[in-house]
């Protein structure tokens, strides 16, 4: 199924012959950057239901970060605009003389946002203590049961079954969680010397109990950062490897936090002693329903996240793959009572189905494009952007996610200079060979939506780019100011 109207080189359109010819003299300068890759694209002006320009859009290719727009959507679409993630907090016990005679609970619902550098909410703790220190009339300054993390409305595994070894270790590639905490992130800061010493760990951030880094690092001259982590989920422990540049005082490479969970409640506990509150048990995260020892489960305090609005925002400007696994897990509880990245990546497809999206092609095995495995084609992307833009009440809100190009997130470079910076909302994704844009172009009184991926080309990306810029742009041009 296609929502517009084909228009392809030397097409059936008498009215867009000549058109159509510079359409594709643009394409014949483009394909002598690509060598032996391959390019899938189509282009639509939505007022009019005319594709404008259309080449094997119906094949399916390697996406990459460009999939998060199918998660993004989708999410804005279940969920809406003000959606808030509400972590919760309640007290199994009794209260007597300052003194809790049970344990605190922490009930995850998967909140990626916890404590994230993005929404500058590094001292939420200290709410979460606060509120503890002020509940009931002497508040509370010791508790004697643990402090237990109900993890149970998401599975157990982190990692989606797309991601390469590789990748997993590296803070790009870091898990999803129940209980997310600083963008599930540690920073390692080295030290190094002239070239071939062993770089030297200065500092870990934040400071994590038990964490230790295997280095197998060697400063070398002239490679800037070529390092690269490491390890599984649920372990504190990251090897890495590669090498920094030599004589520098001060160099941070981020890691993923391999738990979270743990990790999280450790800070909570060392927050609640630095606010005068004893912990006499232990801290511990549990995959089972917590069910409570007496009555009931008294709630203490709610901690929401940022609407969903501006989690999608940051998803897609800054192509955050934890953000995107995150709701692509997430979504899953909409069929099952336990989220895991296959049940959501169901819900998914069933989603667009129902809305007339053909997804005979469409191959998920992450949310967020991290995987070259996934494939599906230009056109069925097309589709939803189109979709989006004439049925959703979510559209404003997902254009305005999209970076822009020459301004700002992955694309702040892409059409710079150029008639279209600044009117083209476009997510931009890359991996090994392939190199990828798609959103939507706001250009007076018309909007365009488009969608180009090229798979396995060779040589500098940049020259990619900047053929896929020339394309874009003698394409709308042409298309606007057709010769006479």
């Amino acid at each position: 199924m296609s929502l517009g109207k084909t228009v392809v080189c030397f097409g059936a359109k008498i009215t867009h012959l000549i058109f159509s010819f510079v359409f594709c003299c643009s394409l014949s300068l483009f394909s002598q950057n690509l060598s032996d890759a391959r390019m899938s694209l189509i282009i639509t002006d939505i007022a009019s239901d005319t594709t404008i320009a259309d080449i094997d859009s119906r094949t399916p290719m390697t996406p990459a970060s460009i999939t998060k727009l199918i998660t993004t959507a989708t999410a804005l679409e279940l969920l809406g605009e003000n959606f808030r993630f509400a972590t919760e907090i309640f007290i199994d016990g009794n209260i007597s003389d300052s003194t809790l005679h049970g344990n605190l609970i922490v009930r995850a619902v998967g909140d990626p946002t916890i404590g994230s550098s993005y929404f500058s909410d590094r001292d939420f703790l200290s709410r979460w203590s606060d509120a503890i220190c002020r509940y009931a009339p002497a508040g509370i300054s010791r508790i004697e049961g643990d402090i237990v993390a109900d993890l149970s409305l998401f599975d157990s595994v982190a990692i989606p079954a797309g991601w390469s070894s590789p990748d997993i270790g590296n803070y790009y590639a870091a898990g999803v969680y129940g209980l997310s905490f600083y963008d599930n992130i540690v920073a390692v800061t080295f030290r190094t010397a002239q070239s071939g010493t062993k770089p030297s760990i200065i500092g870990i951030y934040p400071h994590i109990k038990d964490f230790t880094v295997v280095n197998r690092l060697t400063s070398k001259r002239g490679v800037g950062d070529n390092s690269f982590f490491s390890g599984v989920p649920y372990s504190l422990q990251r090897t890495v490897t590669g090498s920094l540049e030599a004589n520098t005082s001060n160099f941070i490479v981020k890691a993923d936090n391999g738990n979270p969970p743990l990790v999280l409640l450790q800070a909570f506990r060392d927050t609640l002693q630095q606010r005068g509150i004893s912990l006499l048990g232990n801290i511990r995260i549990s995959f089972d329903k917590y069910y409570p020892r007496h009555n009931h489960l008294v709630p203490l305090f709610v901690a929401f996240s940022p609407p969903l609005a501006d989690i999608i925002r940051i998803t897609n400007v800054y192509s955050n793959n934890m953000f995107a696994e995150s709701l692509a897990k997430y979504i899953a509880l909409f069929s099952a009572d336990r989220a895991s990245f296959d049940r959501g990546l169901n819900v998914i497809k069933t989603f667009w189905s129902k809305r007339g999206i053909d997804i005979a092609h469409l191959n998920m095995l992450d949310g967020s494009g991290l995987t070259a495995s996934n494939t599906f084609p230009a056109a069925l992307l097309n589709d939803l952007l189109i979709y989006m833009y004439r049925h959703s009440t979510n559209y404003d809100v997902f254009l305005h996610s999209l970076p822009v190009a020459g301004v700002n997130g992955t694309v702040r470079n892409f059409l710079k200079d150029t008639p279209l910076a600044g009117k083209a909302h476009l997510k931009s994704g890359s991996i090994g060979g392939v190199q990828c844009y798609a959103g939507y172009i706001c250009k007076g009184e018309k909007t365009y939506s488009v969608v180009v991926m090229v798979n396995g080309f060779r040589g500098k990306r940049r020259n990619i780019v900047a053929s896929i810029e020339k394309l874009i742009l003698n394409t709308i041009e042409n298309y606007e100011n057709p010769s006479p």
